[in-house]
Protein backbone atom coordinates (compact mmCIF):
# COMPACT_ATOMS: atom_id res chain seq x y z
CA UNK A 1 0.00 0.00 0.00
CA UNK A 2 2.97 2.53 0.66
CA UNK A 3 5.58 0.60 -1.51
CA UNK A 4 6.43 1.58 -4.84
CA UNK A 5 9.30 -0.51 -6.61
CA UNK A 6 10.88 2.64 -7.95
CA UNK A 7 9.83 6.31 -7.12
CA UNK A 8 8.66 8.56 -9.80
CA UNK A 9 8.91 12.40 -8.30
CA UNK A 10 11.28 14.58 -9.57
CA UNK A 11 14.02 15.74 -7.51
CA UNK A 12 15.62 19.12 -7.78
CA UNK A 13 19.54 17.96 -6.93
CA UNK A 14 21.69 18.93 -4.80
CA UNK A 15 19.74 17.06 -1.82
CA UNK A 16 21.32 15.96 1.16
CA UNK A 17 20.45 12.04 1.83
CA UNK A 18 19.15 11.15 5.55
CA UNK A 19 19.40 8.09 7.00
CA UNK A 20 17.25 6.06 9.71
CA UNK A 21 17.60 2.81 11.59
CA UNK A 22 14.43 0.23 11.84
CA UNK A 23 15.35 -1.82 14.94
CA UNK A 24 13.53 -4.61 16.07
CA UNK A 25 13.05 -7.25 19.09
CA UNK A 26 10.50 -9.63 19.36
CA UNK A 27 8.24 -8.04 16.45
CA UNK A 28 8.61 -4.75 18.38
CA UNK A 29 10.07 -1.62 17.10
CA UNK A 30 12.34 1.28 18.64
CA UNK A 31 11.01 4.45 18.26
CA UNK A 32 12.55 7.52 19.68
CA UNK A 33 10.66 10.65 21.37
CA UNK A 34 12.58 13.49 19.80
CA UNK A 35 12.80 16.85 21.70
CA UNK A 36 9.69 18.90 21.38
CA UNK A 37 11.18 22.31 21.78
CA UNK A 38 13.59 22.82 19.46
CA UNK A 39 13.78 23.29 15.93
CA UNK A 40 14.46 20.11 14.65
CA UNK A 41 12.74 18.00 12.30
CA UNK A 42 9.14 16.64 13.35
CA UNK A 43 9.89 18.27 17.14
CA UNK A 44 7.74 16.06 19.87
CA UNK A 45 7.23 12.69 17.61
CA UNK A 46 8.16 9.51 17.75
CA UNK A 47 10.66 8.28 14.94
CA UNK A 48 13.51 6.54 14.06
CA UNK A 49 17.13 6.74 14.76
CA UNK A 50 19.03 8.15 12.30
CA UNK A 51 20.12 11.40 10.90
CA UNK A 52 21.81 13.61 7.78
CA UNK A 53 24.93 12.62 6.01
CA UNK A 54 27.49 14.78 6.14
CA UNK A 55 30.08 15.92 3.42
CA UNK A 56 31.97 13.03 2.00
CA UNK A 57 30.30 10.32 4.09
CA UNK A 58 28.30 7.46 2.50
CA UNK A 59 24.87 6.65 3.87
CA UNK A 60 26.19 3.44 5.14
CA UNK A 61 28.92 5.53 7.21
CA UNK A 62 25.95 8.17 8.21
CA UNK A 63 23.88 5.36 10.10
CA UNK A 64 26.76 4.33 12.27
CA UNK A 65 27.68 7.75 13.04
CA UNK A 66 23.99 8.39 13.90
CA UNK A 67 23.71 5.36 15.94
CA UNK A 68 26.86 5.87 17.72
CA UNK A 69 25.88 9.38 18.39
CA UNK A 70 22.21 9.02 19.36
CA UNK A 71 22.85 5.36 21.51
CA UNK A 72 26.16 4.66 21.82
CA UNK A 73 25.98 0.86 20.26
CA UNK A 74 27.08 -0.74 17.00
CA UNK A 75 24.35 -2.59 15.35
CA UNK A 76 26.56 -5.36 13.42
CA UNK A 77 22.89 -6.63 11.21
CA UNK A 78 22.31 -3.61 9.51
CA UNK A 79 21.30 -3.50 5.83
CA UNK A 80 18.96 -1.24 3.36
CA UNK A 81 15.05 -1.96 3.86
CA UNK A 82 13.77 0.77 1.85
CA UNK A 83 13.85 4.26 0.76
CA UNK A 84 11.78 7.03 2.18
CA UNK A 85 10.57 9.74 -0.21
CA UNK A 86 8.81 12.30 1.65
CA UNK A 87 6.63 14.75 -0.86
CA UNK A 88 5.07 17.92 0.48
CA UNK A 89 1.38 18.79 0.43
CA UNK A 90 1.09 19.99 -3.26
CA UNK A 91 3.26 16.55 -4.27
CA UNK A 92 6.99 18.21 -4.74
CA UNK A 93 9.97 16.27 -3.68
CA UNK A 94 11.15 17.24 -0.09
CA UNK A 95 13.55 14.53 1.23
CA UNK A 96 14.84 11.44 0.63
CA UNK A 97 16.09 8.81 3.84
CA UNK A 98 17.55 5.33 3.14
CA UNK A 99 16.29 3.00 5.95
CA UNK A 100 18.03 0.62 7.24
CA UNK A 101 16.82 -2.40 9.01
CA UNK A 102 18.29 -4.47 11.84
CA UNK A 103 17.85 -6.08 15.59
CA UNK A 104 18.60 -4.92 19.19
CA UNK A 105 17.94 -7.38 22.09
CA UNK A 106 18.55 -4.73 24.73
CA UNK A 107 16.03 -3.11 26.94
CA UNK A 108 14.91 0.52 26.17
CA UNK A 109 15.75 1.56 29.93
CA UNK A 110 19.44 0.13 29.47
CA UNK A 111 19.98 1.78 26.56
CA UNK A 112 21.68 4.93 26.61
CA UNK A 113 19.97 7.74 25.17
CA UNK A 114 22.33 10.77 24.22
CA UNK A 115 20.19 12.53 22.11
CA UNK A 116 15.78 13.39 22.36
CA UNK A 117 13.89 12.37 25.09
CA UNK A 118 12.76 8.46 25.50
CA UNK A 119 13.42 5.44 23.78
CA UNK A 120 10.71 3.25 23.78
CA UNK A 121 9.53 -0.37 21.72
CA UNK A 122 6.38 -0.21 19.90
CA UNK A 123 4.40 -2.75 18.61
CA UNK A 124 2.65 -1.88 15.55
CA UNK A 125 -0.64 -1.66 16.56
CA UNK A 126 0.36 1.06 19.13
CA UNK A 127 1.51 3.12 15.86
CA UNK A 128 -1.63 5.02 14.86
CA UNK A 129 -2.39 6.13 18.69
CA UNK A 130 0.71 7.97 19.04
CA UNK A 131 2.31 11.10 17.81
CA UNK A 132 4.12 9.70 15.24
CA UNK A 133 6.04 11.09 12.58
CA UNK A 134 4.37 10.08 9.48
CA UNK A 135 7.15 8.90 7.41
CA UNK A 136 8.67 6.23 10.37
CA UNK A 137 4.96 5.21 10.75
CA UNK A 138 4.66 4.20 6.71
CA UNK A 139 7.79 2.62 7.07
CA UNK A 140 6.91 0.51 9.97
CA UNK A 141 3.73 -0.65 8.27
CA UNK A 142 5.58 -1.20 5.36
CA UNK A 143 7.82 -3.35 7.29
CA UNK A 144 5.39 -5.50 9.41
CA UNK A 145 3.28 -6.08 6.02
CA UNK A 146 6.52 -6.75 4.31
CA UNK A 147 7.45 -9.89 7.28
CA UNK A 148 4.07 -11.02 6.76
CA UNK A 149 4.69 -12.18 2.99
CA UNK A 150 6.38 -14.49 1.62
CA UNK A 151 10.19 -14.13 0.86
CA UNK A 152 10.70 -12.80 -2.51
CA UNK A 153 13.75 -12.30 -4.88
CA UNK A 154 15.97 -9.77 -4.01
CA UNK A 155 15.71 -6.58 -6.18
CA UNK A 156 19.18 -4.17 -7.60
CA UNK A 157 17.60 -1.61 -6.00
CA UNK A 158 15.49 -0.67 -2.94
CA UNK A 159 11.77 -0.49 -2.76
CA UNK A 160 10.50 2.94 -2.34
CA UNK A 161 7.78 4.47 0.37
CA UNK A 162 6.41 7.95 -0.45
CA UNK A 163 4.90 9.75 2.21
CA UNK A 164 2.73 13.10 1.64
CA UNK A 165 3.59 15.90 4.62
CA UNK A 166 0.46 16.44 6.19
CA UNK A 167 -0.91 19.62 6.59
CA UNK A 168 -0.22 21.68 9.39
CA UNK A 169 -2.83 23.56 11.32
CA UNK A 170 -0.77 25.11 13.16
CA UNK A 171 0.46 27.18 10.38
CA UNK A 172 -3.11 28.79 9.58
CA UNK A 173 -3.57 32.46 11.18
CA UNK A 174 -6.97 32.10 13.02
CA UNK A 175 -8.51 35.41 14.27
CA UNK A 176 -11.37 35.44 16.37
CA UNK A 177 -13.57 37.99 18.23
CA UNK A 178 -15.24 38.14 21.11
CA UNK A 179 -18.40 40.13 21.99
CA UNK A 180 -18.33 41.50 25.52
CA UNK A 181 -22.07 42.86 26.43
CA UNK A 182 -22.89 44.16 29.44
CA UNK A 183 -26.23 45.57 31.07
CA UNK A 184 -26.32 46.99 34.79
CA UNK A 185 -22.74 45.03 35.45
CA UNK A 186 -23.92 41.83 34.33
CA UNK A 187 -22.33 40.08 31.25
CA UNK A 188 -23.95 38.36 28.55
CA UNK A 189 -23.15 34.96 28.23
CA UNK A 190 -23.71 31.69 25.63
CA UNK A 191 -24.38 27.98 26.71
CA UNK A 192 -22.68 26.26 23.70
CA UNK A 193 -24.33 23.30 22.12
CA UNK A 194 -23.77 19.43 23.33
CA UNK A 195 -23.05 18.43 20.46
CA UNK A 196 -20.64 21.43 20.11
CA UNK A 197 -16.95 20.07 19.12
CA UNK A 198 -15.49 22.54 20.89
CA UNK A 199 -16.23 22.81 24.81
CA UNK A 200 -19.66 21.84 24.71
CA UNK A 201 -22.30 22.49 27.10
CA UNK A 202 -20.06 25.49 28.54
CA UNK A 203 -20.73 29.05 29.29
CA UNK A 204 -19.04 31.40 27.43
CA UNK A 205 -18.90 34.94 25.56
CA UNK A 206 -20.27 35.12 22.53
CA UNK A 207 -17.26 34.42 19.36
CA UNK A 208 -16.53 34.22 15.89
CA UNK A 209 -13.90 32.91 13.69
Amino acid sequence: MFVKKHTRVAIDWPTIPGTAALLTDDGRYLLHLRSANKPIWRPGHWALLGGNTEKGESCDEAIARELDEEIGLVIPDLTAFVTLDTLDVSGAFKGRVRVYQGTLNTPAHEIELREGIQLRWTRIEEIDEMTTDPGAAAVLHAHHHHANQPSERQEATLPVVEVREPRDHRSRSIIGAHLVLIRDGAILLGKRHPDSALAPSTWHLLAVH
